[in-house]
C-alpha cells in the first residue's frame, strides 16, 4: 500500500494516463517497486483504460483494484 499512496500522492491528473507515465519512470530504480511488478501494473492499467474503467477515488480503492486484478492474473 505503501508504494500506491506514493503514486497517488505523485500524479497530478487523476487519470490511467498519468498513473502510467509515473510507474514508467519509476522503471529501473532499484529502491523502489520492482521492475516486473511495474509491468504487470502497466499491462492492468492499460486495459482498465481500454474498457474506459473509472480512475478510483482514493489510493485505497486504486490499491484494492489493482491487487485484485494482479491476483486474478
Amino acid at each position: 500500500m505503501t508504494h500506491i499512496s506514493r503514486l497517488w500522492n505523485e500524479i497530478q491528473l487523476n487519470t490511467w494516463q498519468e498513473l502510467r507515465q509515473t510507474l514508467e519512470q519509476r522503471r529501473g530504480n532499484p529502491d523502489d517497486i520492482a521492475d516486473d511488478l511495474v509491468e504487470q501494473m502497466i499491462v492492468v492499467i492499460d486495459e482498465y483504460e481500454s474498457g474506459d474503467r473509472p480512475f478510483p477515488e482514493s489510493p485505497n480503492q486504486l490499491y484494492e483494484d489493482l491487487n485484485q486484478t494482479l491476483h486474478q492474473t
